[in-house]
């Protein structure tokens, strides 16, 4: 039963004329009878009498008179309160390596936010959070930019910046000096397993130039890999900020793989952006990764 059709059988019914409703409501004469017939049809009887000077309801018309006001006043009540609920809850995804740049700083924004914002953050790997989006599960994501645009996603290119080589403090890595693609192939890596964004990438820069990659462990965890990296097991491949995530890990040494660059994008679901919460968290988000720009903390990073 649409409500929009039992407002307006109550305001014929108030009026006691279908052409002075129409005119108070609004809209044409045509289509409020077309949707009171339709009523009339779905109730499966008529509900008003009919004659030159107006209508008057029936009896089947007062009965549902007197029983479609409280139903139409709750339904008033549950969209206000579902309306506020979706204004006031978002659920945002954001991968480990953004965790300093992005991640802490946000949470403790909203944290101090008087709007009474509900957030949920997701930390996970950015091929998991695009998934997400897609079935709705979160609101926001960080991700990878894609080529070409969807139904289920909108994005925005907020940042680029290097992927780099990662070893251990005897590999002598150094951010002035830029890595070949070709030298990817004489080292042991300890990389993301696939379908991963990341690693995708890379791959298919080594494929296009020939370059055989030595995988020697797989993890999705960020922290382990380059924990065992300090340990000199082997080297990964990570975007820069993922160093700046994970502080701990100062033994370190990194530098830019030639040619080999991530654009990072805001990805939103389209069936959000009207609300005034995700809205907010946007604009933080973007306010956040442009100050960390500006301070000259993450090196090798520029707005797109």
């Amino acid at each position: 039963m649409n409500p929009k059709y039992l407002e307006q059988f109550l305001r014929v019914a108030e009026m006691g004329s279908i052409n002075k409703a129409a005119h108070d409501l609004k809209i044409s004469q045509p289509s409020m009878s077309r949707n009171i017939s339709l009523l009339e049809h779905e109730m499966g009887t008529e509900l008003f009498v009919r004659s030159r000077n107006g209508v008057t309801l029936t009896e089947a018309g007062k009965l549902l008179a007197d029983h479609c006001r409280p139903l139409l006043r709750q339904f008033s009540l549950l969209r206000e309160q579902i309306g506020k609920m979706a204004r006031g809850q978002v659920a945002a995804g954001i991968p480990p390596s953004w965790r300093s740049i992005l991640t802490v700083d946000f949470a403790e924004a909203m944290a101090r936010d008087d709007d009474e914002i509900e957030i949920r953050l997701m930390e996970n790997v950015s091929h998991a959070l695009r998934e997400q989006l897609s079935v709705g599960s979160i609101d926001l994501c960080i991700a990878p930019a894609e080529k070409g645009s969807g139904d289920n996603f909108k994005q925005t290119p907020i940042v680029e910046e290097p992927l780099v080589l990662v070893g251990g403090s005897s590999a002598g890595l150094s951010p002035d000096m830029p890595v070949p693609i070709s030298e990817l192939s004489r080292r042991t890596l300890i990389i993301p397993p696939r379908p991963n964004a990341i690693r995708s990438m890379f791959e298919q820069a080594c494929a296009a130039r020939n370059v055989d990659l030595n995988v020697a462990i797989e993890t999705d965890t960020l922290s382990l890999c380059l924990a065992m990296c300090s340990r000199e097991v082997g080297y990964s491949i990570t975007p820069r900020c993922a160093l700046l995530s994970n502080p701990q890990f100062g033994d370190v040494t990194w530098a830019p793989i030639e040619g080999l660059n991530v654009t990072w994008a805001l990805f939103e679901n389209p069936r959000r952006t009207h609300s005034q919460a995700v809205r907010k968290c946007r604009r933080l988000m973007m306010s956040i990764v442009n100050d960390v720009i500006a301070s000259g903390r993450w090196t090798s990073a520029r707005r797109v």
